[in-house]
């Protein structure tokens, strides 16, 4: 319908309708006389209402021309009919009539109505993947597979068509939405890698020109591989999954052939020694510019050192000899970082001192990547760490080993700078000991091993009915923390003056003695198997219990007059005691007992107490009750210092539930060294 038509509808319903007088339909007359709904003018309203609602949504609600045509198609047929009804002379006539067209009007309201929901959610979801998939698909280089992924988009669209003319928004939303947002991400593909592949080829064939004799015959066979296939058959397929399949593997393929090339040509000595030189002359300009900063007092040696630098690097550069030259590069590059992690702490102290200087330098150091390859930000961080932390740092000289050094400023910056630097906190080794687990020791860390890779998690609590609940953690983030929560632990005695409380574990020291004492009395081992009329020895029991115990083993004597004779008798009674197999599943170092979610602690606890050998010679037993009520991992468990640091790591790793026993602590008391310093309530 037109604008034209429409304005003569609108007037249409203002016009003297038949069988009315000039002013029946005035204010007046309505007053005066109530309207009857049977009668015109009143009969015409609801009709005119609804025609009004459709032409509406023709001329600007429905955004699709095809669906906007087949509506107003429709409302064409309809208005031959109301113009028909309103040519009745009879007024009861055309009333009847009017009413009579309203259902036909109010389903094509609805239809109408239903049609824009379906184009509008088009327009907003569909429409946007469906046009760049058509560009897309245009920009494919191979004509077959051009030809079926088009096949596959003008399938779509006719299944979006057809279920649009049903307004099936469900079928569209869960069936052709879904195949095109695959086809829209597959010729995009396609189209992004048929420029990219062909950019990729030409880099690595001018390469292995360059190299000459030390391109790899493999390398040569690889790149004409490839070139054959992208130039006759690429992408392969007579279905979508096919030429999806067949760009994944010519991508994958690539890229390993672009990889081996650039290591083929990285590895040329020239490529090398050029690499060296250019990452020297950047660390000279660090060293320039840190000197630069320093104040007039100190600057001018430094200023000396500078121009020592640059002559050694002019030296170096004027070597024929390419191994001369690159031992040359090596040893000024050493000289030169050294020099640029001491100008840079005499940077940081000042930077420290004045207001604000503290969060400045921790910017500084969060701006860097976790991990960084660039040896300057390296140089950077060693003095920051040592400066920001007060420890003496000790790293090999080794560049894969101080990579992950900015990841460690950041983990000692997120607890409160009491903990981080402090008395029991004053030296830190990293990567010093390869093979070695990392630990905490007489004010010393020692981190080992520690790639900053996501494995690793921790679990909480022990006891948790969802065995597959777990709380994820970074172990090179866990591990750094844990560490300084070990240090933290020694400064304030955190543990040594709160762990016998069951809120904090139960813990008692013990030794093997002690356990012995424990298993033997306590559990009852004893009193089972001696004492009238039992044959056995208490004397025999104690030998045999401290070598099941030792070596979880013990042979049955020949005779009654040999050690541990008196038990003989009764001896399979014995060794199938509670308290022997429990020592047989093991409660030394070795055995791991704190291992296993609570299960290996609850097969060697006995009165509610759990021992085991914590390290060589050490000796501790805890409440079992108390793993369900505090605990996060089974590490926790091996003694009071590791229950407090793996709870201490959580925390600062903002993974402590709200709800364990220890959040309010660190909450309320932690910030502070005088809180946390503070002795618990008896």
């Amino acid at each position: 319908m037109g604008l034209l038509e429409l304005l003569r509808l609108k007037s249409q319903g203002s016009q003297p309708l038949p069988g009315s007088a000039p002013g029946s339909g005035s204010a007046a007359g309505a007053a005066a006389t109530p309207p009857d709904p049977s009668q015109p003018p009143e009969a015409r309203k609801p009709l005119t209402a609804i025609l009004t609602q459709i032409t509406a949504l023709v001329l600007g609600g429905i955004n699709d021309d095809d669906a906007r045509n087949r509506i107003n198609a429709e409302l064409t047929k309809l208005q031959t009919k109301v113009d028909t009804a309103d040519k009745l002379k009879n007024p009861k006539s055309a009333a009847t009539a009017w009413q009579a067209l309203t259902v036909p009007a109010q389903a094509l309201l609805d239809r109408a109505t239903e049609t824009k929901k379906v184009t509008d959610w088009e327009s907003a979801n569909y429409l946007p993947l469906a046009k760049p998939a058509q560009t897309a698909i245009a920009a494919v280089p191979l004509a077959a597979a051009k030809a079926v992924l088009q096949k596959a988009y003008d399938d779509l669209e006719a299944d979006r068509k057809a279920r649009e003319l049903t307004m099936d928004l469900a079928g569209i939303q869960a069936q052709v939405f879904p195949a095109m947002q695959k086809l829209h991400a597959l010729s995009t593909r396609v189209a992004a890698a048929a420029v990219q592949s062909q950019k990729d080829l030409d880099l690595v064939a001018k390469q292995v020109v360059e190299l000459g004799a030390a391109a790899t015959p493999k390398l040569k066979s690889d790149l004409k591989a490839l070139q054959d296939q992208r130039a006759a058959a690429w992408p392969a397929g007579g279905t979508v999954a096919e030429i999806e399949a067949s760009v994944a593997s010519f991508d994958t393929a690539l890229k390993a052939l672009v990889a081996a090339a650039a290591s083929v040509v990285d590895s040329q000595p020239a490529a090398v020694i050029e690499r060296e030189r250019k990452a020297l002359e950047k660390s000279l300009k660090v060293y320039d510019e840190t000197a630069f900063s320093l104040d007039d007092e100190k600057r001018p040696n430094a200023t000396k050192k500078s121009f020592a630098f640059k002559k050694r690097f002019d030296d170096a550069n004027a070597l024929k000899d390419i191994d001369a030259r690159r031992n040359a590069y090596l040893a000024l590059e050493r000289d030169v970082r050294s020099e640029i992690t001491s100008l840079k702490k005499v940077v940081f102290k000042e930077q420290l001192a004045s207001k604000g200087g503290k969060e400045a330098l921790d910017k500084t150091i969060d701006a860097m990547p976790s991990a960084s390859n660039n040896p300057d930000d390296i140089a950077i961080v060693e003095a920051a760490i040592a400066v920001r932390f007060g420890v003496a740092l000790n790293v090999p000289m080794d560049q894969a080993q101080k990579k992950t050094l900015p990841r460690l400023y950041k983990m000692l910056a997120k607890v409160p700078d009491w903990q981080s630097k402090q008395g029991k906190f004053k030296e830190l080794d990293f990567g010093v000991e390869p093979g070695k687990g990392s630990y905490y020791s007489d004010g010393k860390i020692s981190l080992n091993e520690i790639e900053p890779t996501e494995g690793g998690s921790v679990k909480r609590p022990d006891t948790d009915p969802d065995g597959s609940k777990t709380v994820k953690a970074n172990y090179f983030d866990f591990t750094t923390l844990h560490e300084v929560g070990h240090a933290v632990d020694a400064k304030i005695g955190f543990m040594s003056q709160r762990m016998e409380k069951a809120e904090f574990g139960g813990w008692k020291a013990e030794s093997l003695d002690s356990t012995l004492k424990w298993l033997g009395e306590d559990a009852g081992f004893y009193q089972r198997h001696s004492g009238a009329p039992r044959p056995g020895k208490k004397s025999d029991l104690e030998l045999l219990l401290r070598r099941y115990l030792t070596t979880k083993a013990c042979a049955k004597p020949a005779a009654a007059n040999q050690p541990m004779g008196s038990l003989i008798s009764t001896w399979e009674a014995i060794v199938s005691d509670p308290v022997i197999v429990a020592c047989i599943d093991g409660m030394l170092v070795d055995d791991k007992p704190w291992k296993g979610a609570g299960t290996k602690a609850a097969k060697i606890a006995f009165v509610e107490r759990v021992h085991h050998e914590a390290y060589a010679n050490e000796w501790y037993s805890y409440t079992l009750a108390s793993r369900a009520t505090t605990g996060v991992s089974d590490y926790q468990w091996r003694a009071p210092g590791e229950w407090f640091a793996e709870i201490y790591a959580l925390y600062y790793l903002g993974k402590l539930a709200n709800t364990h026993p220890m959040h309010a602590w660190f909450e309320d008391n932690a910030k502070d060294e005088k809180k946390a310093s503070l002795a618990p309530k008896k």
